[in-house]
């Protein structure tokens, strides 16, 4: 309903501001999902695992500049450059 052929993977959808509501992969209020945090935990330790087997740095050519908005953010793209150990 919300996106053109939900089921493609895309990522660049996101670049576009949503609807309210569109995406919330836990649900809201007294129906938020019973393994919510389960499923938080499990992306850390899938995440750490991944990271074991790459080194990340940047790929910047120049310091990033930092945009003071309600959070501290990158002010642009940030760019990485990921290599197999």
């Amino acid at each position: 309903k919300y996106w053109d052929n939900p089921n493609t993977f895309n990522p660049d959808r996101f670049e576009k501001e949503p609807e309210p509501f569109t995406f919330i992969p836990f649900g809201a209020g007294p129906r938020l999902c019973a393994g919510r945090n389960f499923a938080m935990m499990e992306m850390v330790l899938i995440l750490a695992g991944i990271l074991q087997q790459f080194t990340i740095s940047s790929a910047n050519e120049n310091d990033l500049e930092m945009a003071p908005l309600m959070t501290l953010r990158p002010d642009g793209d940030v760019r990485v450059r990921v290599v197999e150990r």
